[in-house]
């Protein structure tokens, strides 16, 4: 909980087009990670599949904690 909070913070000081990068940004590299493993390398590839689906998850959770962020700046 106190994560979200600390990332609620660090969101609040960046523009729109920063917040949008920032969460952007750990997601893509975690999947150009997944595609450079060779195919040969089956249990590695598993393992950057199961990174990439927790990357989207925090990619998810970061895109809802922008949008509570911009919707409390829009009510300010």
């Amino acid at each position: 909980m106190a994560v979200k909070k600390e990332k609620e913070i660090q969101f609040k000081k960046l523009s729109l087009s920063e917040l949008q990068a920032t969460v952007h940004e750990s997601y893509e590299q975690t999947v150009a990670r997944a595609l450079k493993v060779k195919k040969s390398e089956e249990k590695t590839r598993e393992r950057y599949a199961l990174a990439v689906l927790g990357s989207m998850k925090e990619y998810l959770a970061e895109l809802e904690t922008l949008k509570s962020c911009v919707n409390v700046s829009e009510n300010n």
